[in-house]
């Protein structure tokens, strides 16, 4: 087996692991009984939050956080813990699979096109892009969620989405050597 199938496989088996990843939880949370957890800032928890939320021990530190977990969350509840959790799932997936089909259409046919410079290219815009806005969203969700959960506002803490920004740039990275490729090959046959 060569090694854009091997790829291929792989790109395949990771979405489909992550689809059923993301269906398991979704029907776990929607089955419901278990609760949610939130992560709320430590400051929050100092006696005068709802009751049972108060981890024993606990010495308030500015800006640290803790999960808690909410045994009979509210409609609301719900929807922000799903809005902390599903974006960046999502968004990776999205990427997950624009692989699977960059691998397939490289298999396939010719790698070395313009059509799939441009192709590398989406990805790359893909990458930034969904894990920019699915990070965002996450961290608004959760902020949100802080705030529903403590009746109390808690401090926004947006996290940088370092891992995203290099995968993209990296994809960008390789469109530009399938690019330098396609633009040699055409060099070279307009020599020969």
């Amino acid at each position: 087996m060569r090694w854009l199938d091997r790829l291929s496989v792989l790109a395949l088996v990771v979405f489909g692991v992550g689809v059923a990843f993301l269906v398991v939880e979704i029907v776990a949370g929607l089955a419901g009984g278990g609760g949610i957890t939130a992560r709320v800032p430590v400051s929050a928890l100092d006696g005068s939050a709802p009751s049972g939320l108060t981890p024993v021990g606990l010495t308030p530190v500015d800006g640290a956080t803790v999960e808690v977990r909410v045994a009979d969350p509210t409609a609301a509840q719900l929807g922000l813990y799903w809005l902390a959790r599903l974006p960046v799932g999502l968004a990776g997936l999205a990427v997950v699979g624009y692989v699977a089909v960059l691998l397939r259409r490289a298999r396939r046919h010719d790698p070395f096109t313009p059509a799939m410079v441009r192709g590398l290219r989406g990805l790359a815009a893909l990458t930034v892009a969904g894990g920019v806005l699915g990070t965002a969203l996450a961290a608004v969700g959760e902020l949100a969620l802080a705030m529903n959960v403590t009746g109390d506002e808690a401090a926004a803490v947006l996290p940088i989405p370092v891992a995203w920004l290099l995968a993209g740039f990296g994809f960008q990275a390789v469109a530009e050597i399938v690019n330098r490729g396609v633009a040699m090959r055409d060099e070279l046959a307009g020599v020969v």
